[in-house]
C-alpha cells in the first residue's frame, strides 16, 4: 500500500539522520588556539619536572627544541632566555650561539649582550681613550692608541665625528686620520665641514685630503651646498675647495655661486626663486643621485648620532672677504677646472656650460 511505504520511507530517513547525528556528536571538538606564551609556559612546566635538579645536568634535546620553537614562534625574549640557559649548562654548544647572532647578540667581555649594548659600551670606551689622547704623559697616549686599534671601526665611529670639534687639534687631526681608515662615503660631510670650518689651516688642509681619499664625488654637492649658503670667508674656502678637486661636476655649483656673488656685488636681493631656477642641472642631488633634503646638513643616518652642522656656515673669524675677492676666487676655480678663460662674467659661464655639459 502507497501510504505503508511512506511511512517506512520516512522512519528510514529519520534513522540515517540519528545515526549522522550521532557520528557527529562522537568527532572530537576542534582544539583550542591557545597564545604562544601560554604554550610556552605549559612546556617550560614540563621541563622543569622533567628535570627536577639542574646541577646533574640537563637535556639538551629537549632546552634545544623548546628554544628553537621560542625562535619560531615569536617569542624573542624567552628564546633568548632559554639559549642562555642552554650555554650556562653546556657551553661548547654550537646551536645557541648561531641563533642567539641572528637576534643581534654578540659575545662582549666574557659574556652574551645585544648588539646595541655592545655599540654602547664600545662607544663609551673609545670616548674614553679619545680623552686619554690629550694626557701630556706620552705612555698614556700609546696605551689610548693601542686600546682603539683594537675596536671595531663602526664602534669608533660616533665617537671620531665629535672629536673633530674638539678643542685640540691633537686629537682633530687624529680623528681625521681615522676616519680616513674607515673609509665610508657618509663622513664625507663630517670632513667637508672640517675642510671649511676648522680654525687650523692644518687642519683643514688635512680634513680636505680625507676627502679626497675617500669620495670626491659625493663631496661636491656639500662645498656646493656651503659655498652658496655660507658668509664670506665660507664661501671662499668652498670655491677654493671645489676648485681643488678639479672635478668637471662641480662646474654648475660654481656657476650658480659666482650667480649669486654678482647679485650680492650688484647690491640686488637673491631671489630664491630666481636661484633654484637657475641651477642649471647641479640638481641637488647627492653623487648617487638621491635628492638632498632642505636641512642637509642635520644627518640622520643609521649608526651615526644627529651632529649638527650649521645650516648657514657662517666661520667665526675673518669672515668679511669682499665680495669682489669671492667672484675673482670662483672664476679661478673654474678656469682651474675648464681650461677656459672667461672672467667674472656668470652669463659668459652659463652659455659655455650650457653648449658643453651635453
Amino acid at each position: 500500500m502507497p501510504t505503508l511505504k511512506i511511512k517506512t520511507s520516512f522512519f528510514l530517513f529519520a534513522g540515517i539522520l540519528l545515526i549522522w547525528s550521532g557520528l557527529i556528536s562522537a568527532l572530537p571538538s576542534e582544539p583550542s588556539k591557545e597564545s604562544p606564551e601560554k604554550i610556552y609556559h605549559a612546556r617550560k612546566q614540563e621541563l622543569k619536572e622533567f628535570e627536577p635538579d639542574k646541577t646533574k645536568g640537563i637535556d639538551l634535546a629537549r632546552h634545544q627544541a623548546l628554544a628553537v620553537w621560542c625562535y619560531n614562534n615569536g617569542l624573542r625574549k624567552e628564546a633568548v632566555q632559554e639559549f642562555m640557559e642552554i650555554i650556562k649548562h653546556v657551553p661548547e654548544d654550537k646551536t645557541a650561539p648561531s641563533y642567539l647572532r641572528l637576534m643581534d647578540y654578540d659575545y662582549y667581555d666574557g659574556q652574551w649582550r645585544p648588539a646595541k649594548e655592545i655599540a654602547q659600551l664600545e662607544e663609551k670606551r673609545t670616548t674614553q681613550l679619545l680623552t686619554h689622547l690629550k694626557s701630556k704623559n706620552e705612555e698614556k697616549q700609546a696605551e689610548a692608541k693601542t686600546g682603539l686599534a683594537k675596536i671595531k671601526p663602526i664602534f669608533k665611529i660616533n665617537p671620531l665625528v665629535k672629536a673633530l670639534k674638539d678643542p685640540e687639534e691633537n686629537l682633530r687631526t687624529y680623528a681625521i686620520d681615522s676616519l680616513i681608515e674607515i673609509n665610508r662615503k657618509e663622513l664625507v660631510p663630517f670632513l667637508v665641514e672640517s675642510s671649511i670650518m676648522d680654525k687650523s689651516e692644518a687642519v683643514r688642509e688635512q680634513a680636505l685630503n680625507a676627502v679626497q681619499k675617500i669620495a670626491v664625488k659625493e663631496s661636491i654637492p656639500w662645498y656646493g651646498y656651503f659655498a652658496e649658503n655660507g658668509n664670506g670667508l665660507a664661501r671662499l674656502r668652498s670655491v677654493n675647495a671645489l676648485g681643488a678637486l678639479k672635478q668637471p661636476a662641480a662646474v654648475p655649483y660654481l656657476v650658480q655661486t659666482m650667480y649669486r656673488v654678482t647679485i650680492l656685488l650688484r647690491g640686488e636681493k637673491v631671489s630664491q626663486k630666481d636661484l633654484r631656477n637657475f641651477r642649471i642641472d647641479t640638481g641637488d642631488r647627492y653623487g648617487d643621485g638621491s635628492p638632498i633634503p632642505d636641512n642637509a646638513l642635520s644627518l640622520q643616518l643609521p649608526w651615526i648620532e644627529r651632529v649638527s652642522i650649521n645650516t648657514i656656515a657662517t666661520v667665526p673669524a675673518g669672515g668679511e672677504i669682499s665680495l669682489v675677492n669671492q667672484l675673482e676666487a670662483t672664476a679661478q676655480a673654474l678656469e682651474g677646472i675648464t681650461g677656459e678663460k672667461l672672467g667674472t662674467d656668470y652669463e659668459k659661464w652659463v652659455a659655455w656650460y650650457e653648449e658643453n655639459s651635453q
